[in-house]
């Protein structure tokens, strides 16, 4: 037996004839489909393969060419596009969102997109791609960035509420699982919620500054705790409150502050935080006491709690 090779493919030559029968291959080429492969021969002919593919789905437009198009193009073209214009916006803008926002002018590209004209489909869907990002960018001027951040926070805290519970939580279930202080959570939710929703009266202090906050967790100790709500909450109720609700860091702060006496300094040298980190830990556990208890004098009783 000869073996010839013609245009590329190999034959052998059967014994006694004149006919050649092309030769058994190695490659398993054959066994994939029309999709975009990931293996290093296809990745070597993908310029071929969506050439193909933008063919047979402007013959014959379906779903599954157009999502063989949009997996293409979202990590080879539009991530790319979003992580660039990314580095020219503000640090609270998010890649991801910005990648949303691009899928959505890559559909808009592929479906308005003609191959007859000559022009790479990556030049053609740029400019619209961007324009779907700069258009969401406009429709959110109107929210401040940290509060689009913080309702990310606030929508993640909510999530994970609904799958413990089963159920959405309101308002104040709201306050004591978000990731927030209590202060950041509230203009996020006015933002976002009608305002009836949160008494803000209840939960925020009249007095601005966080020292004269500090000095009244300490010092609610002094008031009269009958004109309270909480007259009948016993020192175990808190307790459980603070070990249930605050994680073993703001704990160990409560304990070091209110207990050990020491500075914020020095917690924050032996938490490895800053001290400005750990006022507003302390902050945020006398706001979050505020709204759970709809009272100021629920904060007294951390100074009483053995």
């Amino acid at each position: 037996m000869k073996t010839v090779t013609t245009r590329g493919t190999r034959h052998h030559r059967v014994s006694g004839s004149d006919r050649l029968q092309p030769t058994a291959s190695t490659d398993n080429s054959s066994r994939h489909g029309r999709g975009i492969d990931s293996s290093p021969r296809s990745r070597r002919s993908e310029p071929e393969v969506i050439t193909e593919t933008w063919k047979q789905y402007k013959s014959e437009p379906t779903p599954q060419l157009r999502d063989q198009l949009v997996n293409y193009y979202m990590d080879r073209h539009v991530r790319l596009i979003a992580e660039r214009f990314r580095s020219t916006l503000p640090p609270s803008v998010d890649v991801d969102d910005l990648t949303q926002q691009g899928f959505l002018g890559l559909l808009r590209s592929i479906d308005r997109f003609q191959l007859d004209r000559g022009t790479r489909f990556e030049t053609f869907s740029s400019l619209r791609i961007i324009g779907a990002m700069r258009d969401w960018l406009r429709e959110q001027d109107h929210i401040p960035r940290q509060v689009r951040q913080r309702a990310r926070v606030i929508g993640a805290a909510v999530e994970r509420f609904q799958v413990m519970f089963g159920r959405a939580p309101d308002a104040m279930e709201l306050l004591e699982v978000v990731d927030l202080p209590i202060e950041d959570a509230l203009i996020t939710l006015s933002a976002a919620r009608p305002p009836a929703m949160v008494t803000f009266s209840t939960v925020t202090s009249t007095a601005d500054p966080e020292a004269q906050e500090m000095s009244e967790l300490a010092g609610l100790a002094n008031d009269n705790p009958s004109s309270s709500p909480l007259h009948d909450l016993t020192r175990d109720d808190l307790r459980r409150w603070v070990t249930r609700e605050l994680d073993t860091r703001d704990q160990l702060i409560v304990v070091l502050y209110y207990y050990e006496d020491m500075t914020m300094r020095e917690i924050g040298l032996a938490l490895g935080c800053s001290e400005s980190r750990v006022s507003q830990r302390l902050h945020s556990i006398l706001m979050r006491l505020r709204a759970r208890f709809a009272c100021p004098h629920a904060a007294a009783q951390l100074d009483t709690m053995e």
